[in-house]
């Protein structure tokens, strides 16, 4: 029925899976279209022979009928993907070609109502309370849905209206960035949503972006994070004004077969020593998590040490493309990269280590604007739960601010960047600073 899927390199991609110039069999249900978010199991209604593609990626579960009505309506095609290392508009590539969709067809969200909006660009918002969020990509989808779940409810009981977007980091960063910025040109304050939620410090507190709105009070007084963890006690705002909601733990993925003499770093500054020169790879320097990866590693390591770190790393990657896999054999012996992807290269052969000194800790916060309606509050109150916040480390690895939902990592405290360097110094020339001394020969 199906020709072999073989992984292939390209120039242009990582991979990209061949399935010969077989389309998948006749539309069994109706499906607007094949996007990131569409649900796994919409797709192998639609399609059942894309079942086999799935299988052969990994998914062994989706061989049982059962499955498939029910761990399938838990997946998307992006969360698929980001399991497996891949990036996104491969795998969308892949069934597209297969169902016989034109690669240019314009997305159509399964889940898209009047109250969520999910546009490229940042929508203005026009609700009883508006939210707005920035998320990991491997979570995006199963939070959207959760979330949507909750308005649906909120709304129900109260009558009022929620205008949300929620977007992921990697994708909608940039256009926040620009809509941001654009508020805060044109004093268009109004325009800002009651909750606003997004990985990483830059976003809030760089003079380009939030910061403006920080130091005018912009934000109320958060609420007392519910149980907290105590390894993350550096991460909590001295101010009270964000709210921390997760975190992003950066650790090693390392290959000692690829390595002389078949050495493993135990901690951050082993990376800087002679025999890592050319053997590291960093993250990819465009993220917008970058100025809390740097500056944590730069005033841990001091700046002797770091420059050292920094000149040993021969490339910078996007966490996707750095997991090891067939047809990937350039992947340098150590890697730095988020829990998530460790974790993948761990069940590729690579050895997980968790740096002896902690992993780098990159914050996701959440701030409510003071005048904001008494809803918000309940909005921040489930963003924040274990109900919710349980499904960014089901699914991805991010370790949520609650110490009741179990996860299986163990560390007594992570490293990240110091409150008063951001707050005091001048974030934006320091990460341009750190980013000039990182040259790496080749960057993916």
């Amino acid at each position: 029925m199906w020709s072999e899927i073989i992984l292939l390199q390209t120039s242009r991609r990582l991979l990209t899976l061949y399935l010969g110039d077989k389309k998948l069999g006749r539309k069994t249900e109706k499906l607007p279209s094949i996007a990131a978010d569409t649900k796994v199991a919409d797709l192998i209604k639609a399609y059942p022979e894309a079942i086999d593609i799935l299988v052969k990626m990994g998914f062994d579960q989706l061989k049982n009928p059962i499955a498939q009505r029910t761990v399938a309506k838990l997946f998307s095609i992006e969360q698929a993907a980001n399991f497996r290392g891949i990036p996104t508009e491969d795998l969308l590539a892949v069934f597209k070609k297969v169902a016989g969709v034109g690669p240019n067809e314009s997305p159509t969200d399964l889940n898209q109502n009047t109250e969520t909006l999910k546009n490229a660009e940042v929508p203005e918002l026009k609700g009883d309370v508006r939210y707005l969020g920035l998320v990991p990509c491997p979570v995006r989808t199963v939070l959207t849905d959760k979330f949507d779940r909750f308005v649906q409810e909120i709304t129900a009981s109260t009558g009022k209206s929620i205008a949300w977007w929620m977007a992921g980091e990697g994708t909608g960063t940039k256009d926040v960035r620009k809509w941001l910025g654009k508020i805060i040109k044109n004093d268009e304050y109004d325009k800002f949503p009651d909750v606003f939620t997004a990985v990483g410090t830059e976003i809030f507190l760089h003079k380009e972006y939030g910061r403006t709105l920080f130091d005018k009070g912009f934000f109320k007084t958060a609420a007392q994070p519910i149980n907290p963890r105590k390894e993350f006690k550096n991460l909590e705002d001295p101010n009270g004004i964000l709210s921390l909601q997760f975190a992003a733990l950066f650790t090693f993925s390392c290959r000692p077969d690829l390595m002389p003499g078949g050495i493993v770093p135990k901690n951050w500054a082993d990376l800087a020593k002679p025999e890592y020169e050319g053997h590291v790879a960093f993250p990819s320097l465009d993220l917008p998590i970058m100025p809390d990866i740097l500056g944590a590693l730069y005033y841990h390591l001091g700046d002797k040490t770091f420059k050292k770190l920094a000149a040993n790393i021969c490339k910078t990657m996007h966490p996707a493309q750095s997991t090891p896999r067939v047809g990937k054999k350039d992947v340098p012996p150590v890697v730095i990269m988020p829990l998530h992807f460790t974790k993948l290269a761990a069940s590729a052969g690579a050895l997980h280590i968790i740096p002896e000194d902690g992993p780098v800790a990159v914050p996701a916060y959440m701030a409510v604007r003071k005048d904001a309606d008494k809803e918000a509050d309940t909005i921040l109150e489930f963003l924040r739960s274990a109900e919710f916040l349980e499904f960014t480390w089901t699914y991805g690895s991010f370790v949520p601010n609650n110490s009741d939902i179990y996860t299986d990592i163990e560390f007594d405290t992570v490293i990240s960047r110091p409150w008063d360097s951001i707050l005091n110094g001048d974030p934006d020339a320091h990460t341009k600073k750190l980013i000039s001394m990182i040259t790496p020969g080749e960057k993916i």
